[in-house]
């Protein structure tokens, strides 16, 4: 969901430049409209895979675990720029090992797609070496498949390093110093911490989620320190049934909102790591968490702008965040505090136009310059276009199939949407971005009156 914005202030895309007129043919309609390629269309996220832009948790087993990872090896070769593209097929073309059997070609697609994220900086491809990463069972796969492919000395020339094993990587206490020296607040244990509010029960509005639509019951609590940053906990579950533990996401802020801190109950557990249940969690200090690198999850996937906080500015949630948003200055773009540099570090994007009335979805969204093949693009923005935003229009729960509030590559909309008029133009800026190829104006000719 897109956070409300404080004084016309939130977290959403940036624009790229499209005029042009608009002509529509009252019969027209242009059908679903997919905000991605469709081979991009796994995120990382909450310690497993969801597809995208539904939201649903991913299933992964021995058989389907080949396609996937050839999906995500194809996805990042189509975001690879030319001349990466070329350093990519060169060295692919040197790799050593055997692809015959179903596991080799699994190492051999894995080895790929960590040589697309060594020769491009993209963030996006980045975050696709998340999803194949866990795809294959986590950082130590894809070392094995380096070396299963006796690719080693060709991956370090290009300065590829093992991934560090779980349990040795940095000391969380040290993310946590850092956190407070940006001034964010860092709170103590549920249990023991007064600062901590009530929790409020969201279970109404749990279908209002993007990212996992299986929940069925969610509450929040709120903190803030002596210093004016505070901090938004979410507690998410499934059905008792499933038998396994909450997913708990703190966001903590500076009192500017300008740094910001993430937090997940999930401990270091030897070579690997553990979510905690909800009555472990109450009692167990932030300090003692995982170090969000070491987590697997790439929390920057989504979270980035001007605002960390991405929920519906209608919901019972949203209204929660506003109330704790600071009185004092704003910021156009938010850092990730606690990393200084560390490779693999989380990146956010500078904004590139604020918000302007009468500018359809910019009225009250900023504009995070992300790339082509973000997951921010049909994870946050497709999704929430056609369940919350603009706000007042997705109130009820469909039925059945509906068109889908997305420009087409002409630039055209379903003639449903024909009353959302004038969202259109920032709708195609949008895409526009996320395609990385400029969307145009929507012309249509009436076919009936050609000659």
């Amino acid at each position: 969901m897109i956070a409300p914005q404080r004084r016309l202030r939130s977290a959403i895309l940036p624009v790229m430049g499209v005029v042009g007129a608009f002509i529509w043919s009252a019969s027209q309609g242009t059908g679903q409209q997919e905000p991605t390629d469709a081979r991009c269309k796994l995120a990382a996220a909450y310690s497993t895979i969801i597809m995208v832009p539904d939201g649903q948790e991913l299933q992964v087993d021995d058989v389907s675990r080949t396609d996937l990872l050839s999906d995500v090896r194809a996805c990042v070769e189509s975001l690879l720029p030319p001349a990466a593209l070329t350093t990519y097929r060169d060295t692919d073309a040197k790799l050593g090992g055997p692809p015959d059997t179903a596991s080799q070609r699994q190492q051999r697609d894995l080895v790929r797609i960590e040589i697309a994220a060594l020769v491009s900086p993209d963030v996006s491809i980045r975050q696709q070496r998340v999803v194949a990463r866990r795809l294959a069972g986590g950082d130590e796969a894809a070392t094995a498949a380096v070396r299963g492919q006796k690719a080693d000395e060709l991956l370090k020339v290009l300065g590829w390093a093992p991934p560090e094993v779980k349990g040795q990587k940095r000391d969380a206490t040290q993310y946590v110093a850092a956190c407070q020296s940006a001034g964010v607040a860092v709170p103590g244990p549920l249990a023991t911490d007064k600062g901590w509010s009530q929790p409020k029960t969201l279970d109404h509005e749990v279908e209002r989620y993007l990212i996992l639509n299986a929940w069925s019951s969610v509450n929040v609590w709120t903190y803030r320190d002596q210093g004016g940053g505070y901090c938004v906990m979410l507690k998410r579950e499934k059905a008792e049934s499933t038998g396994l533990p909450p997913a708990i996401g703190t966001i903590c802020v500076n009192a500017n909102e300008s740094h910001a801190c993430f937090f997940d109950n999930v401990v270091p557990e030897g070579q690997s790591d553990r979510r905690l249940g909800f009555e472990e969690f109450q009692s167990t200090a932030f300090s003692s968490l995982i170090y969000p690198l070491d987590g697997g999850d790439d929390c920057s996937s989504c979270h980035v702008g001007s605002n960390p906080f991405l929920v519906d500015p209608k919901s019972d949630l949203g209204t929660t965040v506003r109330k704790m948003y600071s009185k004092i200055g704003t910021v156009t773009s938010f850092t990730f505090a606690g990393f200084d540099g560390v490779s693999g570090s989380w990146y956010n994007f500078d904004s590139i136009k604020e918000a302007t009335p009468g500018t359809g979805c910019f009225e009250c969204h900023t504009l995070p310059h992300v790339t082509k093949g973000h997951r921010f693009c049909p994870t946050i923005a497709w999704k929430a276009a056609n369940t919350t935003m603009p706000p007042g229009h997705w109130q009820k729960k469909p039925t059945g199939r509906r068109p889908e509030f997305w420009p087409d590559s002409r630039g055209c909309f379903d003639s449903s949407m024909a009353d959302l008029d004038s969202f259109f133009e920032s709708m195609r800026q949008i895409r526009s971005l996320c395609d990385g190829t400029e969307i145009p104006a929507c012309i249509i000719v009436d076919e009936s009156r050609r000659q």
